[in-house]
Formats: structure tokens, C-alpha cells, sequence
């Protein structure tokens, strides 16, 4: 027997239903992703995992996500324009950031830090 404890983002490829979750703004605060995971819908996505050989117990709070960069604060939405992020190699997180005019660039966690030192990424 195996466990793990991850996001839900990295179970995209082998249950393309957790892909909901990475929905941009999604959830309006804590409490009501809560509610939603916890509820028949969380259950719903959840079970998908089991046509897969995987079985899930618990969604695991790794709260809401931030931006963090070395080119500029950003406020705004115009201030993603040209700054260089790492993304979840993740059609979701591509596309969102894509759209809000950032560059996204899909690299595992594993790689970040290396294309941080050589600026392949502003974060």
C-alpha cells in the first residue's frame, strides 16, 4: 500500500475531474471550498479517482494559491503582462495565466528553482 498527500492539480492526469478545481476563483473564501469539498460534489470528484485503482480519503487544505515574482508587485490586473511565471504543467493554469497576459511557462515544482537562478522565470 502507498499514500499520498498532494495537490489536486497533480491528479489531473489521471482523473481529468480534479482539473475543477483548478478553476481560476473558483471559491470566494475558505469556508465555501470547504463546504463544496466536503459536500456530495467533493465526494463526486473524489470517487472518480477509484475507476482508476486510487482511493481517495480526504481533500487536504494547501490553501489559495499567491503570485510571487522578482520583476514587480503586481496589483493589477495589466501588471502580469510579460513577467515570466512558472506554471503547473497544467492546461488550466497555462490557459488562466496565459489570459490574465503573464508568460506562462509550465516546469515541475523540481525545476523551478534552477530556472529561477537563471531567470528562465521571473516566479
Amino acid at each position: 500500500q502507498e499514500m499520498m498527500v498532494g495537490s489536486t492539480a497533480t491528479l489531473v492526469g489521471i482523473s481529468k475531474e480534479m482539473a475543477v478545481w483548478d478553476t481560476p476563483f473558483l471559491f470566494t473564501d475558505p469556508r465555501q471550498a470547504d463546504q463544496v469539498l466536503d459536500g456530495p460534489v467533493g465526494r463526486q470528484v473524489m470517487d472518480k479517482l477509484e475507476e482508476k485503482g486510487l482511493v481517495g480519503l480526504v481533500y487536504w487544505e494547501n490553501g489559495f494559491r499567491n503570485v510571487t515574482n522578482s520583476a514587480r508587485p503586481i496589483e493589477k490586473l495589466e501588471e502580469f503582462n510579460g513577467v515570466k511565471l512558472r506554471v503547473m504543467p497544467n492546461p488550466v493554469f497555462i490557459d488562466t495565466f496565459k489570459r490574465m497576459g503573464a508568460n506562462a511557462v509550465p516546469l515541475p515544482f523540481s525545476e523551478l528553482f534552477t530556472a529561477l537562478e537563471t531567470k528562465a522565470v521571473d516566479g
